[in-house]
This record gives structure tokens, C-alpha cells and sequence, in this order.
């Protein structure tokens, strides 16, 4: 359907809007939440929750929360059984056995369990105490159920039921295919001695043989494989449920967006409609719905990011290591759910604040502001602002209202100081001109250019050998963490470099903007400088310079300086040609080769410093610039 087509009103309708659809549609969905009730419905049948989304018979269009005093009870239970699973992961932990020289593993081991019981804790205290918050979100999406941005489509509503399914039938093949690679046999035992160690706290000695085995130690065995069962439901639910909310919210947030390019359009005045208020009338119930969300899901949102940052650390690893597939599938499915989260989340705090800028930038260069009132202007502009957007890369909101104001006080030394230092092809340049006064330019010069192209082209390949010098083929499923740490240590820091070298390479045509836009408007009261903040940009880079040369000075006293020749000549051959170290030539037998490969080694330690401490101070600076005016 094009947007240009005046029965698109129909399909997103504002408040007062009256459609033929209404009643066979809205009778039917939960407004935003037709993605999260199917879960929550599919939960409170296992027993995970303990009450669903229904409507109610009473009132017409009223949603309620539903409980059942038996499935309370059941909730109840498997909840506790939950909980007690958690926090025997969590005690029987020897942490009687910690030593000075303990595996960096255990400490992360011990940070993963603590974390994930109090996730849980938080989800169950959520559940039975933060009921008020849920209901409260459905008296609203009851309320306003009938508005444009609460509209749902037939095929995201199926994905509202293809979700729980696939996260059910995720689970159940998780379950079958760990039981597989056990033995079949041994299954009743050792679900017995899981029930014993996990219900009491007995040690293994302790529980009884197969051969002595009674109804009781069945029963124990039953409880312990459903127990078992229930939290990996539970794990999934958790973050599947954070998945959902993001996608209400998202959906939510793209049917605003469709909502303003209509009014873009001109077509609300085909249904007798005004457009500012239809506009600002959805904004205000988006920001009502997203503060209702967030009370009933922010806790669980919190727990949820707190704990993944130590989970994912300790059990990330085995997806790439020789561990049981039943593992590997587990984790790589919660990984992927909780990228995506991740992902969605930072595109609704994007789409929401930049569509409501660009509309109120639009608003305001209308004539007379198109009959919007001051107080809604600022209003509307204050909440696009304060959004917790997350800072990162294309999905924090940038626009030019932003860049404008960059300045050149802080930014221009530090870029000249590494332009003379050979890490920079240009550096910033008032235009030498008498009839263009104020223009700044990007400087070059060829000759500096060659000597950029080969610091850099050196820098590069010390990151890559340092990638590159690691003993890939001795990783072993027992390894140390520390060694994946370092792995991927060294291959960020090289795709670091390559970024900051390639943007000042190929990325020169927007610096060229920058400086265009900024000598057109440098009388602007937000570019007026400051002689304090101006000394400030020569301070920085010159602090960043004698930093690093104390640096250098210090850790080369600290070694012998009668080995500092036979060091980097070894240096060399190990970095610049992959040498082994059995097959560099020792210090009696260097020639005068060997004594420029260690020349060669040593500028190259020396600029790497120099570029580690400018890409770190660089961002320093950018930001100073934006937070100055």
C-alpha cells in the first residue's frame, strides 16, 4: 500500500477515530502486547507465571489479569524448586578451596551463579509482588487500545505465538538431545544423585547406590528432573519475555513513526482530522505506554543485562570448544536472543527521538509553526532529548544539530600534533586567502603523506603480528580464560587500528564537511571560544607526548641497557618476519642488517605508543568539543 493512499488512515487510527474494522479487530488483540500475551499465556499454563492476559466478560474491551488459586499453588511450587536449583549452583561451590593461584575460571564461575539467582529472584519477586505494575499497563492498553499506534497486523500477531512455540520446542530439543548423549541407562541414577546433591545438599558419598534404590529416591529423581526441566523453561521465558516487550515497544514505535509521514502527507485533512494533534496525541500515549512498560519490566531488564555480562563470560567459550552439543545449542540460542534484544532496544530509543526532532524541525520552520503551541514544542523536545538512548556505533542519534557543535579549539592541535608526528595525513588550515576570510581546509603534504602511509602500514602489522603470535593450535578445552581474553584482545585492537586508519585515509571528504559547515557558521554564539579552553587543545596533545615518552624512558630503564640492542633485534625478527625465536641471530653475531631491523623494531614500538595514546585522546577531545557549547 502506498503511503500516498488515503485509506492508510483506516489502518492507523488516532483517538476518536471510529472505523467499520474497530470491533472486529481490537475485540480480538491486545493492542501493542499481542506479542508478549501469547507468552505470558504459554507460561502461565507450565506454571512459570502466575497469572495470564485475558479479556474481561464484564466490560466490554477491559483487559484483566487472570489468576487461578491451583496454578498459583502450582506457580508457587516451581518457583521455589527454581530458586533452590539456583542457589545450590550457587553452594556447592568449595569456595573453602580458593587459593592465591586459583583458575581466573572459578572467580567468573562464582560472579555467574550469584548473578543469574538474583536474575531469578528479581523475575519471581516481580511476578507476585509488581502485579500492580501489570495492571496498570493493561488499564492503559485497555483505555487506548483504540489508538493508531496499538494497531495490529495479522502476521506479527502470529509471531506472538510463533515465539513461545519455538522457545518450547528449543527447549525440548535442548532436553533430548543432552539426554541422548548420556547414557540411557544410568538416567534414573543419576537423576537420584542430582536430586540428593540439589534438594539436601548431600555430598556424593552419601547417596545411596543404584542397588539400594527405594519409591523415595524415584520420587527424588522425578523432582529432580523436573526441576531440572522447569528452569531451563524458566531461563528461556526470562529473556524470550525481555525479547517480546522490546518488540511491543518497537512496533509500537514504527507504527508512530508511519503516523507522522502521513501527516507529512497531508492526508489526515481527507478524514477531518487535525494533524498536530493527532501527532502529539500519539506521542503522549507512546510515552505513557513506554513508562508503563518500564515499570513492570525495568527490574527484570536490569538483572537481565547484569547478569548476561557474567554469564556470557563464562559459558560463551563453550560454543567454540569440543563441549556437548546439547551446550552449544543452549548457549548459541540464548546468545542470538540476547543480541537481538540488545539490537532492538537500540533501534527503538533511535527511531523514537530522531522522528520526533525531524517533525518538530519541520513544525518549526513552517510558518508560524504550523499552529503548535510553544509549551508542546518544548515539551515533545525534552522527552526526544532525555530518551536513555544507548551510546554505540549507528544507533546512538547523531544529527547535525549535534555536529554543529563541534569546534576546532581542541580538536585542531591535537589533529596537527599528529600530522607532524607522522600519524595524520592533514591537519586542520585557515585558508591563506585575502577574499575567502574564516575558510578552514584540510592541509596535505605529499611528502608527509608517504610518511604517514608507511607509520601506519607499520603500526598495522605490529597489531597483526601481535594477533598473529599467539599458539592457536595449543587451545585446549581446559585452557586458560585468560588466553581467550587475550585473543580477543589483540584481533579488537587490530580492527581498531584498521578503523581509525582507514577514516582518516578514506573518510577525509566528511572531515572536509566538518570544516565547511563550520567556517560558514563560526560566528554562532555556541563557537565562541574560550583563550583558557583554547590552551587546553595545545595542553592535551602535548601531555599525550611527554606521557608517552616517560613511558618509554621508564620501561627502558627498568631493562639492561647493554641488552636493548640484542632485544630488538630479536623484537624484529619476531614481529616483522614471523622468525622463531631459535632462529634469531644473537647479539655477537649481528651485522649491520640486524641493526637496522632492531632500529626498524623500536620505531615501530615507539609510534604504536604514540597512535594508542592519539586514537584514546581523540575521542577525549571530540567530546570535549560537543560538551563545550
Amino acid at each position: 500500500m502506498e503511503i500516498s493512499d488515503p485509506n492508510i488512515v483506516n489502518s492507523i487510527r488516532p483517538l476518536g477515530y471510529d472505523s467499520p474494522r474497530k470491533n472486529s479487530i481490537l475485540g480480538n488483540n491486545f493492542g501493542s502486547l499481542y506479542i508478549l500475551s501469547p507468552l505470558v499465556t504459554w507460561g502461565f499454563y507450565l506454571g512459570i507465571v502466575p497469572f495470564r492476559f485475558r479479556h474481561c466478560s464484564e466490560i466490554k474491551g477491559k483487559i484483566e489479569l487472570h489468576h487461578c488459586k491451583l496454578q498459583k499453588i502450582l506457580c508457587f511450587v516451581i518457583h521455589v524448586l527454581i530458586f533452590q536449583k539456583c542457589l545450590s549452583n550457587v553452594l556447592e561451590f568449595e569456595y573453602n578451596k580458593i587459593k592465591g593461584n586459583t583458575h581466573p575460571g572459578a572467580y567468573l564461575r562464582i560472579l555467574s551463579d550469584w548473578s543469574d539467582l538474583a536474575y531469578k529472584s528479581v523475575v519471581i519477586i516481580t511476578f507476585w509482588i509488581g502485579q500492580k505494575h501489570f495492571r496498570a499497563l493493561l488499564n492503559f492498553v485497555s483505555e487506548n487500545g483504540q489508538r493508531g499506534i496499538f494497531e495490529g497486523n495479522l502476521k506479527i500477531k502470529y509471531l506472538g505465538y510463533l515465539i513461545p512455540f519455538l522457545t518450547l520446542m528449543a527447549n525440548l530439543i535442548r532436553i533430548l538431545i543432552f539426554e541422548y548423549e548420556l547414557n540411557y541407562d544410568k538416567l534414573p541414577a543419576r537423576y537420584i544423585a542430582e536430586g540428593y546433591r540439589k534438594l539436601f545438599f548431600w555430598c556424593p558419598n552419601s547417596i545411596p547406590q543404584v542397588t539400594q534404590f527405594s519409591i523415595w529416591d524415584y520420587l527424588i529423581g522425578l523432582f529432580a528432573f523436573l526441576q531440572n526441566c522447569y528452569l531451563h523453561f524458566f531461563n528461556f521465558f526470562c529473556d524470550v519475555a525481555i525479547l517480546t516487550v522490546s518488540l511491543s515497544l518497537w512496533l509500537s514505535v514504527k507504527k508512530f513513526q508511519k503516523l507522522i509521514e502521513i501527516e507529512d502527507k497531508h492526508i489526515f485533512g481527507t478524514a477531518g482530522l487535525d494533524p498536530r494533534k493527532v501527532v502529539i496525541s500519539e506521542y503522549k500515549c507512546l510515552t505513557q505506554f513506554t513508562r508503563h512498560l518500564n515499570n513492570a519490566f525495568s527490574r527484570i531488564t536490569l538483572f537481565f543485562l547484569f547478569s548476561s555480562v557474567f554469564v556470557y563470560s563464562n559459558d560463551l567459550a563453550s560454543t567454540l570448544l569440543e563441549r556437548p552439543v546439547s551446550q552449544k545449542v543452549s548457549n548459541a540460542m540464548f546468545t542470538i536472543n540476547f543480541i537481538a534484544t540488545l539490537v532492538i532496544f537500540g533501534d527503538v530509543a533511535s527511531r523514537g527521538s530522531t522522528c520526533v526532532e525531524d517533525w518538530l524541525q519541520r513544525k518549526a520552520s513552517e510558518e508560524g509553526g504550523s499552529g503548535l503551541k510553544m509549551e508542546e514544542f518544548i515539551v515533545m523536545l525534552q522527552n526526544a532529548k532525555s530518551s536513555k538512548i544507548a551510546i554505540s556505533a549507528g544507533i546512538l542519534v547523531v544529527n547535525w544539530s549535534t555536529i554543529c557543535s563541534v569546534t576546532l579549539y581542541i580538536l585542531s592541535p591535537l589533529l596537527t600534533c599528529g600530522f607532524y608526528l607522522g600519524i595524520v595525513p592533514f591537519r586542520f588550515r585557515h585558508l591563506k586567502i585575502g577574499e575567502i576570510n574564516g575558510k578552514i581546509e584540510l592541509h596535505h603534504c605529499k611528502l608527509q603523506k608517504i610518511l604517514c602511509f608507511a607509520i601506519n602500514v607499520i603500526i598495522l602489522q605490529q597489531c597483526f603480528s601481535d594477533a598473529m603470535e599467539f599458539e592457536y593450535n595449543k587451545i585446549k578445552e581446559n585452557t586458560h580464560p585468560g588466553a581467550y581474553l587475550r585473543i580477543l584482545s589483540d584481533w579488537s585492537d587490530l580492527a581498531y587500528k584498521v578503523v581509525v586508519i582507514s577514516t582518516f585515509w578514506i573518510g577525509q571528504k566528511k572531515f572536509r564537511t566538518l570544516l565547511n559547515f563550520v567556517s560558514e557558521n563560526g560566528q554562532s554564539g555556541i563557537f565562541q571560544g574560550n583563550l583558557k579552553i583554547k590552551y587546553l587543545g595545545y595542553l592535551v596533545p602535548f601531555l599525550t607526548l611527554i606521557g608517552n615518552l616517560t613511558r618509554m624512558i621508564l620501561s627502558e630503564s627498568e631493562q639492561s641497557l647493554a641488552k636493548i640492542p640484542a632485544r630488538y633485534i630479536a623484537e624484529g625478527y619476531g614481529k616483522l618476519f614471523y622468525w622463531s625465536p631459535n632462529s634469531i641471530p644473537q647479539v655477537t653475531n649481528s651485522s649491520n642488517f640486524d641493526y637496522l631491523i632492531g632500529l626498524l623494531a623500536f620505531s615501530q614500538m615507539v609510534f604504536q605508543q604514540f597512535f594508542n595514546f592519539f586514537c584514546d585522546v581523540v575521542i577525549l577531545t571530540v567530546s570535549l568539543s560537543l560538551w563545550l557549547p
